[in-house]
């Protein structure tokens, strides 16, 4: 009880610092969201889902995004300490694409994942910080694909890391972008709402550092 005590007073600390981001200026930092991803799981049994979903979803890389994270996260714990925690695991499955892996699907994607992370640990293109990222989020789609109905939005999470990092550091590794598209085609065509959601067409990216940005 004392630890997730603990984990609680540092997850609402690194909470406030986002909700007190300028518009040009974040004041957290990538480990301090890779912390907050660890803290959520930590706390799985008090935290409202909602705040677990958002807190896996993409790093907010600018002031404002960070300050609406913060924001966010902190309304939706008042709010469910004010009145109840609301559990989303009970709405309708309509409300978060959810996917169900048959085996050789299921099979595939586990290969997916396997061959990415080879790739990541082996990059020289990387910083330590952002392969930690990636690897968390190759290690969060597996844990979906195990799931009985993974959430979609995690493997989405992962097209955008992998998008905003391939942008940052100017690069595109086509093995490792053509194989989290695939994963993200596998498990679209295995969602119940598979014609509402949009095809995977390509991996985002950010403009390159050596790009103008002026215009």
């Amino acid at each position: 009880m004392a630890n997730n005590l603990e984990a609680m007073d540092r997850f609402m600390q690194l909470a406030a610092n986002a909700s007190r981001a300028a518009s040009g200026s974040p004041s957290i930092s990538l480990a301090d969201h890779d912390e907050m991803q660890l803290l959520a799981k930590v706390l799985s049994d008090s935290l409202p889902k909602k705040v677990q979903l958002i807190v896996s979803g993409s790093f907010p890389i600018n002031g404002s995004k960070q300050k609406d994270f913060g924001e966010r996260i902190l309304r939706l714990i008042k709010v469910s300490e004010k009145f109840g925690a609301y559990d989303t695991t009970n709405e309708p499955e309509s409300i978060l694409a959810t996917f169900s892996l048959p085996a050789a699907d299921k099979e595939r994607v586990l290969k997916l994942c396997n061959d990415m992370r080879k790739i990541v640990f082996a990059s020289v293109d990387f910083d330590d910080p952002h392969k930690r990222r990636l690897l968390n989020r190759i290690a969060a789609i597996e844990q979906q694909v195990h799931a009985n109905r993974g959430l979609f939005d995690v493997i989405l999470g992962g097209v955008s890391d992998l998008g905003e990092t391939l942008g940052k550091f100017g690069k595109d590794i086509k093995p490792l972008s053509d194989r989290m598209q695939e994963v993200a085609r596998i498990a679209r065509k295995n969602t119940g709402e598979y014609e509402q959601i949009p095809a995977p067409e390509e991996i985002p990216k950010l403009p390159s550092p050596n790009e103008d940005d002026s215009d």
